[in-house]
């Protein structure tokens, strides 16, 4: 089963009647507020501010533009680049993951070791039932902190037809979502209100995602997208209103990269 995992939420809900110090104090927790899809472990960083409103946008035109500004490096490309239709092995999955130099210095690498699978239930049910490609329970994944920001990114590897598969079912189960429960480690929920979005490329599906923690909203973006033999989850998550050219630009450089690394084996199976 796959499902969207949580991690921790530090601290305990607040009120009106909560002491200014006690604020001061829930806003400088770390927060490990996390929203992952298929085993995509997210962490908001220090919380320096409570802001306001919905997300940003991650718009189709948006996603034509920007890129993250990050040292120019070429990573080692696998022995043999897969061809169409191969399913690419996990080496070359984890050298098409996003790394510190594709970053930049705003962000930091940040190890996290996966829940049990007892804790990957994402209040969705839908979702909770779907299976990954190829019922992968460990992808390679990588994650990613900036000041009250993650990005993470899961790449998983299957036959064209069981991505193909894999990602109707996402589909259809964030189409039935009207939220997604994030469990801190104090046992609180945090509920993430999902909105379907349009970006602007047909093999992908995507939500954006508001919630409160706290004093503090924390929003988002989650996206699923079929690229021939492998299927990239990608979330964003911030405390405050989402960034939403600095997503789009982490995103366009995960698909950049995979194309360089991966090639026509993650190629998308509708022409753009």
């Amino acid at each position: 089963m796959t499902a969207v995992r949580t991690s921790a939420v530090t601290g305990k809900g607040s009120g009106s009647g909560r002491s200014a110090r006690t604020r001061a104090r829930a806003r400088t927790a770390v927060v490990a507020a996390s929203v992952a899809a298929m085993g995509v472990v997210g962490t908001v960083g220090s919380v320096a501010h409570a802001g306001a409103g919905p997300p940003g946008s991650l718009t189709a035109n948006a996603l034509t533009q920007n890129r993250v500004q990050a040292p120019a490096q070429t990573p080692e490309p696998p022995p043999e680049p897969p061809k169409p239709g191969d399913v690419p092995p996990r080496e070359s999955l984890e050298l098409a993951l996003l790394d510190e130099a594709d970053m930049g210095t705003m962000f930091l690498r940040s190890p996290q070791a996966p829940p049990p699978r007892g804790e990957r239930e994402s209040g969705c049910p839908a979702l909770d039932a779907a299976t990954a490609p190829g019922d992968e329970q460990d992808p390679p994944e990588v994650e990613f902190t900036a000041t009250d920001v993650l990005v993470s990114q899961a790449l998983y590897g299957a036959e064209p037809n069981e991505v193909q598969r894999a990602h109707a079912q996402f589909r259809e189960a964030l189409a039935s979502c009207d939220a997604i429960g994030v469990r801190g480690t104090d046992g609180e929920t945090v509920t993430m209100t999902v909105t379907p979005m349009d970006i602007g490329r047909p093999d992908a599906v995507a939500v954006s995602m508001t919630g409160m923690h706290l004093d503090s909203v924390v929003t988002g973006f989650l996206v699923f997208e079929a690229l021939g033999s492998v299927e990239l989850v990608y979330t964003y998550t911030q405390v405050g209103s989402a960034d939403g050219q600095l997503a789009e630009s982490v995103y366009l450089t995960a698909l950049d990269k995979m194309q360089r690394v991966l090639g026509a084996a993650a190629s998308p199976a509708t022409p753009m």
